[in-house]
């Protein structure tokens, strides 16, 4: 009798051990899939990161047409006009486009995957009797360093979904520009940039700022222009 109930706990505690064997090997392959799975999401996460650190977009407004030539205004006085067709005018150029391209990631973090905001305002463009000086308003927010530029035909002003821009004092109208100023930055660093576009309102004589805020790094072009 007492023989049988040995051996009959020895048969229970075998189970249990086995029963407690199973429990922890399968605890240890969960944990080790868990394991797997966490490491392989930061991986791609990683990645993923690098990867759209490397990608660069371009927030330039994709309505706005061939320029024509650049003029270079620093400290308030002209310092340099560029036309098409020149060797200089190619480099500005090529640098003038490039100050609108900005990592992807960047562009995510700041919300301006979407490219640009636009906003008219109710402030002349020109200066009174000129169709070539800029205004007392727009000249304040220019500041002592900007460039002017002026473009090949007009164009319509559309917004960053490729609508039409249609005036927040005047609902039914639209702009057509040819012209545009924005500052220089004079310190190496991306930032919001203002575009002064002179917006002629369809079907008057006015020509308004419409001001386009997109992020920009306008650093080159002034060592370009200060070299």
């Amino acid at each position: 009798m007492e023989e049988n109930l040995t051996q009959e706990n020895e048969n229970v505690d075998k189970v249990l051990n086995s029963v407690s064997d199973a429990y922890l090997a399968k605890k240890k392959r969960t944990r080790i899939i868990s394991y797997s799975i966490t490491s392989a999401i930061i991986l791609i996460l990683a990645v993923t990161i690098i990867v759209l650190s490397c990608i660069k977009i371009d927030l330039y407004p994709k309505f706005m047409g061939r320029v024509s030539s650049f003029r270079v205004t620093l400290s308030g006085y002209t310092s340099m006009t560029m036309v098409e067709n020149t060797e200089e005018y190619d480099d500005f150029n090529k640098i003038y486009l490039e100050s609108f391209q900005t990592q992807y990631m960047t562009a995510i973090f700041t919300g301006k995957v979407g490219g640009y905001s636009i906003q008219d305002t109710q402030y002349d463009f020109y200066a009174k009797n000129s169709k070539t000086a800029p205004s007392s308003e727009l000249l304040k927010k220019l500041g002592d360093n900007y460039v002017r530029v002026s473009f090949a035909e007009e164009s319509k002003i559309l917004k960053s979904n490729g609508k039409v821009f249609k005036s927040s004092f005047n609902s039914d109208k639209s702009f057509t520009f040819d012209e545009m100023y924005f500052n220089l930055n004079t310190k190496n660093s991306q930032s919001e940039t203002t575009l002064f576009l002179g917006g002629k309102l369809e079907g008057t004589d006015a020509v308004r700022i419409v001001e386009i805020n997109v992020r920009a790094n306008t650093y080159d072009l002034y060592k370009f222009a200060t070299k």
